[in-house]
């Protein structure tokens, strides 16, 4: 009798040692006996003990000090390769699918689907993560397709920030997208000090040089006024999710 993982999550990390606890708590909350692999940009808070004390794998990589998106494209386009699990979901640690383990059992049993875009959501204005009621902002650049069946996918080919990929399938089997995608929630807004502390941790540490010549991972060199900007007009606009 065959005995995988229902999922396997892999995400990046740096300096986000709260995050990463939240991705922690919701995704084996969901699917309890999830695997997940946090890949961390040389962190210096207690990452690794929290991944370590979660059962979770912890890879580290070395960037020379810089944020590197084509390292990110890379480990995003081929960590998962090696996995053993039936589903996978390659994300950034602020982003969590609403996925059940109930639905990936279905969709396993039936198969009607292999590649999910989700619908992408950003959170805004809460103290508490995922307590009670919250509210949101639909968003088309956060409807990532970062949810697939392994069994049947040969590459993703994510570009930058995953925000556009072009999945292509193993021999036998063809691209079938989720008529009904789960919710992605994006929650580096939830709060705005946490969000403004994590973003100016990359200010501080800068982009790498071919990062700067792609012109990815610019809104790191916003000024805070502009993030605050941001961050009003998504709270102004946002609307009950749950």
């Amino acid at each position: 009798m065959e005995n995988r993982p229902l999922l396997e999550v892999f995400t990046t990390s740096f300096q986000e040692l709260k995050t990463i606890k939240e991705l922690i708590d919701f995704y084996r909350e969901r699917i309890p006996g999830c695997l997940i692999t946090v890949q961390d940009n040389m962190s210096t808070d207690n990452t690794k003990e929290i991944c370590e004390e979660n059962g979770v794998k912890f890879i580290q990589f070395d960037t020379n000090d810089k944020m590197d998106e084509k390292t990110l494209i890379h480990l995003r386009n081929t960590s998962w390769k090696n996995s053993t699990a039936k589903f996978i979901i390659v994300c950034d640690s602020d982003e969590l699918v609403d996925v059940t383990e109930e639905d990936l059992m279905f969709c396993d049993k039936v198969k009607t689907w292999n590649v999910c875009k989700c619908d992408g959501i950003e959170l805004f204005g809460h103290d508490e993560f995922f307590k009670d009621s919250f509210y949101g902002v639909k968003s088309e650049g956060y409807s990532k397709t970062i949810l697939f069946h392994k069994d049947s996918i040969n590459s993703m080919n994510f570009a930058a920030g995953s925000h556009t990929c072009y999945p292509t399938p193993n021999e036998g089997h063809s691209i079938v997208y989720a008529q009904h995608p789960f919710k992605l929630y994006h929650t580096k807004w939830q709060n705005y000090e946490e969000g403004i502390k994590r973003q100016n941790f990359i200010k501080l540490r800068g982009v790498s040089d071919d990062s700067k010549s792609k012109g990815w991972n610019f809104h790191y060199s916003l000024p805070d006024s502009e993030h605050k900007k941001y961050f009003d007009n998504g709270f102004e606009k946002r609307i009950k999710i749950r």
